[in-house]
């Protein structure tokens, strides 16, 4: 019998320090007394698995106190520590209580979740925040998070360069973007962004940058004040811009290599070369 079924009952809180949770119940409909002495068989103490069952598929509702996303956040972490003070972390499926950075529904094992850096949310900015969790979790709960066990079973990992690639997919388009303006501050995808997104990349113990070949993630200098972003997967040789710049720009131009102005760091060294006269040859070699 589901407790919505058990008319017969009224429900009480007895633990003074848990008596904020009658609010919580209150806002899903059910009336709570708030006192240690209540011992007739009229009445059914409430339990974090009680509370799991009552939100569990529904909607969070929230206090009206809540004015901010970490208002929102900050409750849920007290409402977790709340149903979790039993242990039962195999119980949370279909319970909305995911600290991700947004006000959907966000049930543990109903999709992928991924424990974040904060600086991570600038990578995705359509579906990151839906699904990344990055606020700073204490360490009762962090302990839980970061088990094995949990996080198979609710659908929660840390974000990884597997996990960061999937994600990444929803964010960029798979092909060449012409006349990039590497100052806008209209679009995400600007200079900082770019350096941003390789030092990420860089901190991964793992990558493998086939996983990001087709998305255009390369600054390349097509004239003096022109701009375009390349892919990965770009098979000419990438030249950084020398500082004194003369005709055989020009012709190495038309040979089909590129020029950036990005540094050649340890992970661009991959596709970007410096400028030197030995370089050059082995451009021009790797073009015709």
């Amino acid at each position: 019998m589901s407790l919505d079924e058990q008319s017969d009952f009224s429900l009480v809180i007895k633990e003074p320090d848990d008596h904020w949770v009658a609010d919580i119940l209150d806002l899903y409909g059910y009336n709570v007394e708030k006192s240690p002495q209540v011992e007739s068989s009229n009445f059914k103490i409430v339990t974090p698995k009680m509370v799991r069952d009552i939100i569990r598929n529904k909607e969070l509702l929230v206090p009206s106190s809540c004015h901010s996303l970490k208002d929102r956040n900050d409750y849920i972490i007290l409402l977790l520590r709340y149903v979790l003070q039993d242990g039962a972390f195999t119980e949370l499926t279909g319970v909305p209580l995911v600290p991700v950075n947004c006000i959907s529904y966000s049930a543990f094992g109903t999709q992928q979740y991924y424990l974040a850096l904060s600086s991570d949310l600038q990578f995705f900015p359509t579906v990151g925040c839906f699904v990344l969790i990055t606020v700073e979790l204490p360490d009762d709960l962090k302990s839980i998070f970061d088990s094995t066990e949990f996080q198979s079973i609710n659908k929660v990992k840390k974000l990884d360069f597997n996990g960061f690639c999937n994600l990444f997919r929803h964010e960029l388009p798979r092909a060449p973007i012409i006349d990039w303006d590497p100052g806008t501050t209209t679009s995400f995808l600007n200079k900082r962004w770019i350096k941003n997104f390789w030092e990420r990349i860089s901190k991964f113990n793992d990558y493998d940058l086939k996983l990001l070949g087709n998305y255009p993630l390369i600054p390349i200098i097509t004239t003096t004040h022109n701009y375009e972003l390349i892919s990965v997967k770009n098979d000419l040789p990438i030249l950084r811009i020398p500082r004194r710049k003369d005709d055989v720009i020009d012709i190495l131009r038309k040979l089909g290599i590129f020029f950036t102005e990005e540094p050649r760091t340890d992970i661009t060294k991959k596709f970007i070369w410096d400028w030197s006269p030995s370089m050059v040859i082995k451009a021009i070699d790797k073009s015709v």
